[in-house]
């Protein structure tokens, strides 16, 4: 993570707050994904239904925790609840750069969670609703 942490020093300066957002975004679905790819494949044998520990040795349980703090109210259990015309996130199309922008940004109804979240839990929580899509 640092070389992103590198590269946001490097360009944010330089930026626009809309162009920010952006590289902040995808620079968290970039970490996301190469740890995902980083990741073993092995079975810890666990059949109870609970998440497995990501390659990071963090469970992606944080962003199911996540969502049921700040987004299951309107949203739902399975993300097709939608409260105040909430989007019904087992259809959404968005890629996880979206999804992340989204979170952090606010879009409509849906208030801004940016200075209330870190990254890593941005992440977390945008993998996390990536996740009910059916």
């Amino acid at each position: 993570m640092p070389y992103y942490g590198f590269i946001l020093a490097l360009f944010l300066p330089l930026m626009s707050m809309p162009k920010r957002s952006l590289l902040f975004a995808a620079c968290i679905a970039a970490a996301s994904g190469f740890s995902a790819c980083n990741s073993s494949g092995t079975n810890n044998g666990s059949t109870n239904g609970e998440s497995q520990p990501t390659s990071a040795g963090q469970s992606t349980s944080r962003g199911e925790e996540l969502f049921q703090q700040r987004c299951q109210a309107c949203h739902g259990v399975n993300g097709n609840l939608r409260v105040n015309n909430a989007a019904d996130l087992q259809h959404s199309v968005l890629d996880s750069i979206s999804i992340a922008a989204t979170i952090k940004n606010g879009r409509n109804a849906m208030p801004s969670f940016g200075p209330t979240i870190s990254d890593a839990d941005l992440g977390q929580l945008a993998m996390y609703v990536k996740s009910l899509r059916k």
